[in-house]
């Protein structure tokens, strides 16, 4: 495995370790709010707050990581087809969804806490 292939399957791994962190602990706290549970309005706050904006960071940090990565291809990799769709990937698009997906998420779980 090249050192460049290392570099992306690594950036995709941290991609996908705190989108699932971020997807759990959010289900969870809105799975005790629909119940009626008690929630501890501090502590949830800091959670919410904490694990969406850790998500949205971690998330472009590997973003830009897998960019780095991309860029140190050689010209014999640049012709492999494991590259191609990394290189046309819409990272922006992605950035985008990932602020506005956890960013929303973060904000209707507060609205939820303190409204509800």
């Amino acid at each position: 495995m090249s050192e460049n292939q290392t570099a992306l399957s690594n950036a995709g791994w941290t991609i996908m370790s705190m989108f699932a962190l971020a997807v759990v602990t959010n289900t969870a706290l809105v799975i005790l709010m629909s119940l009626g549970l008690p929630v501890p309005t501090i502590a949830a706050t800091v959670l919410i707050v904490f694990i969406n904006i850790m998500a949205i960071i971690g998330m472009n940090s590997s973003i830009d990581d897998m960019s780095a990565a991309l860029k140190d291809l050689s010209e014999d990799e640049l012709k492999l087809n494991r590259y191609k769709t990394w290189i046309n990937a819409p990272f922006i698009m992605y950035r985008g969804l990932i602020i506005i997906g956890f960013g929303g998420t973060g904000a209707g779980l507060l609205l939820a806490l303190f409204t509800g």
